[in-house]
């Protein structure tokens, strides 16, 4: 048992950090660039690309947003298994009329993002993003399908679910 307390018990003088070849990491620390950031990072990237593609239309001060509309999930896509794809695109298609939206999307990501990426790792953050954007694309469909009757085409576009979730993932970690 003595044994057992000489390497259980880890002194003060014994931490890497006290010792004299101990230097921090300046900025990011070693290793690969976590999840989070490449998210971030890939959603900035789509939002430039909608920002570059975005054209004049027809008539003068309408804009077209085809790209963003392209990747954006629709009601009409639960009938059409084909479009599928666009329950995960749409978490990385924000509002290319302002920069609001990706804005605080993004930085709550960063955040909150983070800490939880530290509990779970690089390939679960990105499951969990993943599936939560998928599964908030399909609870706003079948919302849509179901229990909204509108008249114009609406179409849903954002990581605001997936970013939700984790900032839940975050609350419930650190309660206090």
């Amino acid at each position: 048992q003595g044994q057992n307390w000489q390497v259980c018990a880890m002194g003060f003088h014994d931490r890497d950090y006290n010792q004299d070849s101990f230097e921090p990491s300046r900025g990011f620390p070693a290793g690969p660039r976590m999840m989070v950031t490449n998210l971030v990072i890939l959603n900035a990237a789509v939002f430039l690309l909608e920002l570059l593609l975005t054209r004049e239309g027809l008539l003068p001060g309408k804009k077209v947003f085809w790209f963003r509309d392209m990747l954006a999930v629709e009601p009409e896509v639960l009938k059409q298994p084909w479009l599928w794809w666009k329950f995960v695109t749409h978490g990385f298609a924000h509002d290319p009329r302002g920069l609001g939206h990706v804005f605080w999307n993004m930085f709550g990501l960063w955040i909150f993002g983070r800490d939880v990426e530290t509990i779970y790792g690089r390939r679960e953050i990105l499951r969990i993003y993943v599936a939560t954007v998928i599964l908030g694309g399909l609870a706003w469909c079948l919302r849509e399908h179901f229990f909204v009757q509108s008249d114009g085409r609406t179409i849903l576009i954002g990581a605001s679910g997936a970013v939700t979730a984790i900032v839940l993932l975050f609350v419930f970690h650190y309660p206090k």
